[in-house]
């Protein structure tokens, strides 16, 4: 329970320190900190987010990728921004196992790798070529991860 209050405390005090700044500024320096926030938290991130049944992104994203692939399992699933695999543990749990997961944080991807079915990368490397290689790309992800990939 101590590790749940410390990661939202230090995630409340970066969420502060980044709005404070102007939008250009200081981005690579913010993206490495909540880069280090998600390896200090990665083994209990899962419980962190799911404390309180607050957080319902990766549920809701299941769903409606459940809804838009009409119920084919053979559909080809990329997680972008995959983190620890909450959505992709969704997916499964729908039936959904052909989940490739890409995210920039490696010691997420680590506990990914382990606990869901799923190719994992940091990188478009080692994945299929195209986006069009996927049926759906569901995500509940936050676009300034984008910039390490």
């Amino acid at each position: 329970m101590a590790r749940i209050g410390e990661f939202h405390e230090e995630m409340h005090g970066f969420l502060v320190s980044a709005r404070s700044n102007d939008c250009n500024s200081g981005i690579d320096e913010e993206f490495s900190k909540q880069q280090e926030l998600y390896s200090k938290y990665a083994v209990d991130y899962n419980v962190i987010v799911k404390e309180g049944d607050q957080y319902r992104g990766p549920v809701i994203a299941a769903e409606e990728a459940h809804l838009i692939l009409r119920g084919n399992k053979d559909a080809k699933i990329l997680d972008f921004g995959a983190g620890t695999g909450l959505l992709a543990m969704e997916l499964n749990k729908l039936g959904y196992y052909n989940v490739d997961g890409i995210d920039c944080n490696k010691a997420s991807l680590r506990l990914l790798k382990r606990r869901v079915a799923t190719r994992a990368s940091s990188s478009l490397k080692g994945l299929p070529p195209t986006w069009t290689s996927y049926s759906i790309t569901p995500t509940t992800w936050s676009s300034r991860q984008a910039r390490s990939l």
